[in-house]
């Protein structure tokens, strides 16, 4: 048996936690098959799926809107300054819409009895766009928030770099 802590330290994972959520939410249209019994059972079995995966999922797309979002700064000032990172934002969505086409599509492709060919190419998409999405939007969230920002306030500017502790604050 798996003991509690390895399992959290495997959901903290995002690749885990975000194969675990879709795997979970691809179950779900599994149960609305015919062979698993009477309604009310494909039915729970279903709700089931989704409960379990939809939680999941929605603190995976989290923590990814998170180093998707651009570095904020403290309320009430206005990043002036940052490195750009437009190609790694568009490559973290666009894997982020493979996993989210690949997986579905992979089950739909199983439950209507595509070929095989079909279902692996749906698969080899998700097994793509996976770590691209997991990974990549927190390596260029590191790489921005290394740089360092600067911010204007009414007090003065705010200066953020990893070489200095803290915040540097420079009045006007």
């Amino acid at each position: 048996m798996i003991s509690p802590n390895v399992a959290m330290r495997v959901l903290s994972f995002p690749p885990a936690r975000g194969a675990l959520s879709l795997l979970l939410l691809a179950m779900v249209p599994i149960g609305l098959d015919a062979e698993l019994g009477g309604a009310a059972q494909r039915i729970a079995f279903s709700g089931f799926a989704a409960l379990l995966g939809t939680p999941i999922w929605a603190w995976t797309f989290a923590g990814f809107w998170s180093h998707v979002a651009w570095p904020g700064p403290e309320e009430g000032s206005v990043v002036i300054a940052a490195r750009p990172r437009r190609l790694a934002v568009l490559l973290s969505w666009t894997a982020l819409g493979a996993v989210i086409v690949g997986v579905p599509g992979a089950v739909a492709a199983g439950v209507l009895g595509s070929a095989d060919q079909v279902i692996l190419t749906f698969l080899a998409i998700a097994a793509t766009g996976l770590p691209v999405a997991a990974l990549l939007p927190r390596l260029s969230r590191w790489h921005v928030i290394r740089g360092g920002t600067v911010s204007t306030r009414r007090q003065g500017l705010d200066i953020r770099s990893l070489r200095q502790k803290g915040t540097r604050r420079l009045r006007y």
